[in-house]
């Protein structure tokens, strides 16, 4: 399984990926918005040891992804999101480096 486009966080300050609504951009008044409906942002490092903002369901989506790999090592899970929390213990490649190691047949 290769994970992409999983950030599980406001990566760059922005919602969504470029392309998926017209301004990206992450305000104060959004997470103001976010706090009144009990989605407070949390700050967490990312994958590359940066500050970045997350919610609560976000870092349990993380936990739960991560416990799944734990309980199926059987399964290899790799994690080719490029920034984001992560998952403890799925390995951190480039979808490049992902489709070269594992995507052999057509």
């Amino acid at each position: 399984i290769i994970l992409v486009g999983v950030d599980l966080a406001f990566t760059n300050q922005e919602y969504y990926a470029n392309g998926i609504v017209e301004d990206l951009s992450l305000t104060e008044e959004d997470l103001k918005v976010d706090r009144e409906r009990e989605l407070d942002p949390i700050l967490r490092e990312d994958i590359e040891g940066k500050p970045v903002y997350t919610l609560w369901k976000w870092i349990t989506e993380s936990e739960w992804i991560s416990e799944f790999a734990q309980l199926h090592p059987e399964i290899t899970i790799i994690n080719a999101t490029e920034g984001g929390i992560g998952f403890k213990g799925i390995p951190n490649l480039s979808l490049q480096e992902a489709s070269e190691k594992f995507l052999k047949n057509s």
